[in-house]
């Protein structure tokens, strides 16, 4: 089985262009995308654009409760059914309306034919330091790790992580059996800032059933002005002899 996964942190307080970034995830053909820094509206008028579902949570309201379409979050968007939408909060003691509150989304990818993939979406901190995230790494491990083993080797992961050369932001998620799809054999691959990118902080990681195949930062002239972020797409396959994830 083959799946084509995309990350991309959106940038949506900026404005982007919708039509335009429907016209490109349209032309890279995702099984999965996972977009960070979405508001409610921006996913549901791509999901319409592009004739796919989605499912969309509240990271934090940055204008207040009134202003709630402005709400920032992430977002999961695929041609393929999604069931389920999960929110877990990582880091609970800080406000609703505070940047800094970060939240991690999980849901199920139904592929048909009884194929299921348990997928999670999320946005680390982006302090200097890097102890929050790894704070908020071991409670998203936390999660991951109450699923059973099938479904932990099917795991998908999507997200900004936030994490440049941070072996312990990352060491909670490897040591349940995730990798990243992005391997340092494939360069640096920075994703941050646009136009000119230096630091990769945009992740997909894999559960142990997957194999990588091709991977690349999307860094055409047309997608620049898009966020400050580039996209991420990762192409997998999984054995047919490995477990169905039920």
């Amino acid at each position: 089985m083959a799946l084509r996964v995309i990350t991309w942190n959106l940038h949506g307080s900026a404005g982007p262009p919708l039509d335009a970034v429907a016209a490109a995830l349209d032309g890279w053909h995702p099984d999965l995308v996972g977009l960070q820094e979405v508001r409610p509206g921006q996913a549901r008028n791509l999901a319409r654009r592009l004739g796919w579902r989605h499912r969309w949570v509240r990271k934090h309201l940055p204008y207040g409760p009134l202003a709630w379409w402005r709400a920032e979050g992430l977002a999961l968007l695929s041609p393929h059914d999604l069931d389920g939408n999960a929110r877990t909060v990582l880091n609970p003691g800080v406000s609703a309306f505070s940047y800094r509150r970060r939240v991690a989304q999980r849901s199920w990818l139904d592929l048909g034919d009884g194929e299921r993939v348990r997928i999670a979406n999320v946005h680390l901190a982006s302090d200097p330091a890097p102890d929050e995230r790894v704070a908020q790494a071991t409670v998203l491990a936390g999660l991951l790790a109450a699923e059973p083993a099938d479904i932990r080797r099917n795991l998908v992961v999507t997200g900004d992580l936030n994490a440049v050369d941070e072996p312990a932001t990352l060491a909670p998620l490897f040591a349940l059996g995730l990798d990243d799809a992005w391997s340092e054999h494939a360069g640096p691959g920075p994703t941050n800032p646009t136009p000119h990118p230096y630091q990769r902080l945009d992740y997909v990681l894999v559960g142990s059933a997957w194999h990588v195949v091709d991977r690349q930062v999307a860094d055409d002239p047309s997608v620049l002005h898009l966020s400050d972020h580039l996209p991420v797409i990762i192409d997998l396959v999984r054995s047919a002899a490995q477990t169905r994830s039920k």
